[in-house]
């Protein structure tokens, strides 16, 4: 799977009335300030392009606190990966497997410059704790 930025990710603190009922963690929140689009392109050669809304909320990369001073919330290999990640476990669970939402995760954390032992470290901490909306299916 190969990630390409189609549109930057540009962020701001989430304004009064945000919704944020889908986050459960306590770290800072980012909202998008435009929408944030990437193109994903997998092996059997399907792209499809993934476009997270102007005014999505996201936690960043739901990093415990413990880990903070290695990986800080808003961590920059992981931070546009959260956004999409975020979005298709709350989203885009009725089009994406919960597989193909960790997957885009670790290659956009690939594609963003990541160590490719952190960006495994952080995919097999999504696949084993994550979520999503598929836990309420």
């Amino acid at each position: 799977m190969q990630v390409k930025f189609i549109t930057d990710l540009v962020t701001i603190r989430p304004g009064e009335g945000a919704d944020i009922s889908h986050i459960t963690t306590k770290g800072p929140k980012r909202q998008l300030f435009q929408d944030f689009s990437v193109e994903v392109s997998e092996e059997s050669g399907k792209v499809t392009t993934i476009t997270v809304p102007k005014g999505f909320v996201f936690d960043g990369a739901s990093i415990p606190r413990l880990l903070w001073l290695l990986f800080p919330p808003g961590y920059g290999p992981a931070h546009r990966a959260a956004a999409i990640h975020d979005y298709l476990y709350n989203h885009g669970y009725n089009h994406y497997s919960k597989r193909y939402a960790d997957d885009l995760f670790r290659a956009t954390m690939l594609a963003d410059g990541a160590n490719p032992f952190i960006a495994w470290a952080f995919w097999r901490a999504v696949r084993l704790g994550g979520k999503g909306g598929w836990a309420r299916v």
